[in-house]
């Protein structure tokens, strides 16, 4: 199994932490079953994560890494939410068709604010499907700028192949979000502009990748300013 490559700024290390995936379980393994190793105690500056879910046909009809994208994404986020003890951590789920009755704006991370995001990772029966990542990225930007005190963390999970009219024009605002810029590129290749960009964290989640890849670069995005003793965490 080809593990989640990490590139610029950091690389992962697919052996970290107790991530090994038992052979061809890639594909039953259910999200429970994903072990992530303590989240760290909570960072001085508290965070917002912006999640970013492309739903258009080339992800749901196969760039969606074993089907359970929001699934994995969910583990992660609960695994994180258990260990949050100053309750001002703050996580966005936006999906490319924004608005949709699948946005989640603002919710705590925590139990309190658990099912609130779990209603966001779903497909929106009132989406169309976009491969547009422009709507969903301003809001980001205006969802950051209305949390001045918070470190904005954008996550975007897609293959990125985008239909923007200016497709490097909104790559280069995606890159210059700002905050911490994860991107999660889902069995395709990352673009090169986003790649040789230093500012944006990519991790390609390949075809074959273990069950658990998507649940570590979402783990990963989460934690990347909590006090923990290893900065990333891998999937092989």
């Amino acid at each position: 199994m080809s593990p989640p490559l990490v590139l610029s700024p950091a690389t992962l290390d697919p052996t970290t932490l107790g991530f090994a995936a038992r052979p061809h379980e890639h594909s039953q393994a259910a999200p429970g079953r994903i072990r992530l190793p303590h989240p760290g105690r909570c960072p001085h500056q508290p965070t917002h994560t912006i999640f970013l879910f492309d739903n258009s046909g080339s992800v749901c009809g196969g760039h969606d890494p074993i089907g359970r994208r929001f699934e994995e994404a969910a583990a992660a986020i609960e695994r994180v939410g258990r260990a949050c003890r100053c309750r001002a951590e703050l996580v966005s789920v936006l999906h490319f068709d924004t608005p949709t009755s699948r946005d989640v704006l603002e919710a705590r991370l925590g139990r309190r604010g658990q099912a609130q995001i779990v209603h966001g990772l779903a497909v929106p029966t009132d989406g169309a499907g976009s491969s547009v990542l422009g709507p969903s990225l301003e809001r980001a930007y205006d969802l950051s700028d209305r949390h001045p005190k918070h470190l904005s963390v954008l996550v975007a999970c897609t293959d990125f192949e985008l239909l923007d009219d200016a497709p490097i024009e909104t790559l280069e605002r995606f890159s210059g979000f700002p905050g911490l810029v994860h991107a999660v590129v889902l069995r395709a290749k990352p673009p090169q502009y986003l790649v040789d960009d230093e500012r944006v964290t990519v991790t390609q989640v390949s075809h074959d990748a273990a069950s658990g890849a998507v649940a570590a670069a979402v783990f990963n995005a989460l934690t990347a300013t909590r006090h923990r003793r290893s900065p990333l965490v891998g999937f092989g």
